[in-house]
């Protein structure tokens, strides 16, 4: 189990690091504690939503299937993100 929190640890810092600097970055400094904050709760939400979501499916059919059902719900969020972003050039 610890490797794979390592894992997800490695994953995910900088990728938040990342979206901090984006904001950070592109939104005028006036606005930046309204965004950020905003930003916060948003993330806040989706991980509540997606902890009862879990839950409730879970309930419904079991712990295998969200795995299943989660695994094939980031495959497609990366085909969708892989499409969208193709040919994209920051200005």
């Amino acid at each position: 189990m610890f490797p794979a929190l390592f894992i997800i640890g490695v994953t995910v810092t900088p990728i938040n690091a990342s979206i901090t600097a984006i904001m950070q970055s592109s939104v005028d400094n006036a606005l930046l504690g309204r965004v950020s904050s905003a930003l916060g709760a948003s993330i806040q939400t989706s991980n509540l939503l997606s902890m009862f979501l879990a839950g409730a499916i879970a309930a419904a059919v079991g712990t295998r299937h969200v795995f299943i059902i989660s695994g094939i719900i980031v495959v497609l969020a990366g085909i969708a993100a892989a499409q969208i972003f193709r040919g994209y050039t920051p200005d």
